[in-house]
């Protein structure tokens, strides 16, 4: 296995850009897009209306901040709010 050593700085980052898209098509719609939906479907599950803009927000920051080299300590960070936010409030 040794000679994968080679390969794994470039498999952690198309690993961490693959996981930094993820976040950023699921959060963007949130933000611009067809809002009124998503408001509906949170309300819907008893979460507050506004909480479509906090968590598009967590997983835009968070996408844009998994791709980023310089914001690795902003990354878990953004994870662990938008996933003990969703916990908490459902």
């Amino acid at each position: 296995m040794s000679f994968l050593k080679k390969w794994e700085s470039l498999t952690l980052l198309l690993l961490r850009c693959g996981l930094g898209l993820v976040f950023i098509y699921h959060g963007y719609p949130k933000l611009i897009g067809n809002t009124e939906r998503f408001v509906e479907s949170f309300q819907a599950i008893g979460l507050p209306g506004y909480f479509v803009y906090v968590a598009g927000v967590i997983e835009s920051f968070g996408g844009l901040a998994s791709g980023s080299f310089n914001l690795r300590r902003v990354r878990p960070h953004s994870f662990c709010v938008g996933t003990i936010g969703y916990q908490t409030l459902t």
